[in-house]
């Protein structure tokens, strides 16, 4: 129920060797995963630097990392609302997570998620399948390269894909011409 502060914390996930892990207070500590392969996998803490295992109520799911193949459309208007159709690999679905896109800007050449003024924009993403998912272009201030990836799980792990999606000035229509036309067409 409770943690101290000993030192001696550890975790092990599934049949892996145990990490240490981290004392965050009385009711958290935190560890870092193990790479496994993709499946269920049980939890257990030891307080006593590995002699002893408790087995948790808790279970970690690994799952095969999603990757982004292909974007479409890859351009859309700034103000955004363009349905884009995101192609890729390992979509997973699953009622206990969101799925989410991210849109980030480019500075110097490098994604720039930090900086106020071009700071990453995240929309919920529509699963369709296991390799299709669709997300509705969030507005952006000005024209320009954003890198689209996808979290399939709440946002902890994006994609690293590096796929661009460009956003291009509004089209404005100025006048029409003829405005009376037959109803034949």
């Amino acid at each position: 129920d409770r943690f101290f502060d000993y030192g001696e914390s550890m975790c092990k996930i599934g049949d892996s060797e145990g990490v240490n892990a981290t004392f965050v207070n009385a009711n958290k500590i935190t560890c870092v995963c193990p790479e496994l392969p993709s499946g269920p996998a049980g939890l257990f803490i030891s307080i006593n630097g590995g002699f002893d295992w408790i087995r948790t109520n808790f279970t970690i799911t690994y799952q095969v990392p999603s990757a982004i193949s292909s974007l479409s459309p890859n351009t859309g208007p700034i103000s955004g609302g363009t349905t884009l159709v995101v192609h890729g690999t390992n979509f997973a679905n699953s009622s206990d997570y969101n799925i989410l896109c991210r849109f980030s800007r480019y500075e110097n050449g490098v994604p720039a998620l930090f900086r106020s003024a071009k700071r990453a924009k995240y929309v919920q993403a529509s699963y369709i399948s296991a390799n299709e998912l669709n997300c509705l272009t969030p507005a952006q201030m000005s024209g320009g390269d954003v890198i689209v990836e996808i979290s399939c799980n709440d946002g902890t792990d994006y994609t690293q894909s590096g796929l661009k999606f460009t956003y291009e000035g509004d089209a404005k229509v100025f006048s029409i011409s003829p405005t009376d036309i037959p109803a034949h067409g």
